[in-house]
């Protein structure tokens, strides 16, 4: 903890002296304020997923954490292994001299991201904090720590891209930025989220230099190619739903398109209708039937279960199946299945066709993968199947889940008591939006751009999540583009007739 303070005081010498943060627009003393009140909400991450749920932590930072220690581990008597695994000099197969000493220990290095075209963003993670570690010397804090500048300066840049849009509204511009609560939680700790801000806040602050405003530097070429590189390997699809609404909001601002509303969908289902054909027929990658593996994945998920693979089949038991398994070893840990067995497998030449087995006769082994207890916040959510139909049905649950789930629903732990409560303050803040608009029509191209990057955002993260926890959490990182709508449209004189609001407006 000592030396999580004694980088917390560098980092507020780095606020208050850095160029960077000069030229933000903002106060001195206010970022000091923000940054400190962020760095509180590393402590709240850390109390709640290592003290009030210390049994749930096998999650995305410990097992980050745990497969970084291991390739920090070599450091001391195999400082090659070390770097060679920083940089990713080796192979994928078992024979690799690294994989008896390292690899095998780990938790998290082997998934791939349903998107197997892209880089394994797992590995990413794992590197950056296995060289944070050299700073850190393994201590947690300071990991968390590091998080919170990296989003925050990501935050910081949302702010700087969007503030010439919000001139009398500015110190609720950075409410909205820095306080939507799911964001301030979950981007303040060892997660991808962290990361992931700050390339959105990188790539859309020199984007609007570049081809907005057209007073870039070279180093704005340079960062922006920088975000594009590390969201291919961290995020890509959320690279492709910023994208293509500020190619639309591009043309429309130079361009002085007069049917903004109109233009949006025709050229936004045209790039989406193209970006799929390109993948589909060019990469032969198809983005539907990875929705749809993503989806039933989590519907996996919710329900729990003992998964174990193959050569050829990818297997499924339910939970409380463990009598119908038989260990055959530990390491590796493999399983045999035992006569008259019920479970559910997919064969890994037809991954989308799921075989139902109702009585066992297959004496193959397997090797286990994961076992899984139902998630107590599991949505139902019928299955997607690989038809336009199947997906078009789930398109209206996929937006109630966003918006409404969860929403006060009984047995509710603290933490889903605590995300319904900010889903219905983000209700009736739209609601005010709508009630006090005043609709300019300079507002429009900002308006319309606000509003696809949700809609397409919350949809897909709405179509392949079914637990409410993971909705909690993937949908934090588009929360200011969603509260920035009302925001945008709402009156001047309606905040600044509330008292307390005029005051902070007055000290802006």
């Amino acid at each position: 903890m000592i030396l999580a303070l004694i980088y917390f005081i560098l980092f507020c010498v780095l606020i208050w002296y850095g160029k960077f943060f000069r030229n933000s627009g903002v106060s001195r003393q206010t970022l000091l304020f923000l940054f400190t009140v962020k760095c509180l909400g590393g402590f709240v991450y850390y109390w709640i997923y290592y003290v009030y749920y210390p049994g749930t932590f096998m999650c995305d930072t410990k097992s980050t954490m745990h497969d970084a220690s291991v390739i920090y581990s070599a450091l001391p008597s195999h400082p090659g292994d070390y770097l060679k695994m920083l940089f990713g000099i080796h192979t994928e197969v078992e024979t690799d001299s690294l994989y008896k000493s390292y690899f095998h220990l780990m938790d998290k290095w082997h998934r791939r991201e349903d998107f197997e075209f892209f880089l394994n963003d797992n590995r990413t993670m794992t590197r950056l904090n296995a060289f944070l570690m050299l700073f850190s010397f393994g201590q947690y804090p300071v990991h968390a720590l590091c998080m919170v500048v990296i989003s925050f300066a990501g935050q910081l840049l949302l702010y700087k891209t969007f503030r010439a849009f919000f001139e009398n509204k500015l110190p609720f511009l950075l409410v909205v930025i820095f306080f939507a609560p799911s964001l301030f939680f979950w981007t303040s700790g060892v997660l991808k989220e962290p990361i992931t801000l700050f390339l959105m806040g990188l790539f859309l602050y020199c984007f609007f230099e570049i081809c907005i405003w057209q007073r870039a530097f070279f180093r704005h070429y340079v960062f922006i190619g920088l975000a594009v590189a590390m969201f291919l390997v961290m995020k890509p699809y959320v690279f492709v739903l910023l994208l293509i609404p500020l190619l639309i909001y591009t043309v429309v601002y130079h361009r002085n398109i007069k049917r903004v509303g109109l233009f949006y969908a025709f050229s936004f289902f045209l790039l989406m209708g193209i970006s799929w054909a390109g993948l589909k027929f060019l990469m032969h990658k198809d983005v539907i039937a990875t929705i749809v593996r993503r989806q039933n994945d989590f519907v996996n998920l919710s329900y729990g279960g003992r998964f174990m693979l193959n050569k050829e089949k990818y297997v499924r038991f339910e939970y409380a199946d463990s009598n119908m398994l038989q260990k055959v070893s530990d390491t590796p840990l493999m399983y045999r299945f035992k006569p008259h067995a019920r479970y559910m497998y997919w064969n890994l030449d037809a991954i989308n066709d799921t075989v139902y087995v109702q009585d066992n006769t297959d004496t193959s082994l397997y090797q286990g993968l994961s076992i899984i207890a139902p998630a107590g916040s599991g949505i139902y959510f019928e299955r997607l199947d690989y038809s336009v139909s199947s997906v078009l049905k789930m398109v209206p649950y996929a937006y109630r889940n966003l918006f409404l789930v969860p929403l006060f629903a009984p047995g509710e732990s603290p933490t889903e008591l605590f995300a319904s409560v900010e889903n219905v303050l983000i209700l009736l803040f739209i609601a005010l939006g709508c009630v006090f608009m005043a609709w300019a029509p300079e507002k429009k191209n900002l308006f319309w751009f606000l509003l696809y990057v949700v809609l397409s955002a919350f949809l897909l993260i709405g179509l392949t999540t079914t637990v409410s926890g993971a909705i909690v959490r993937y949908k934090a990182l588009f929360l200011p583009f969603l509260l920035m709508i009302p925001l945008l449209l709402m009156k001047d004189s309606v905040l600044q007739k509330i008292p307390f609001l005029k005051r902070l407006l007055n000290g802006q």
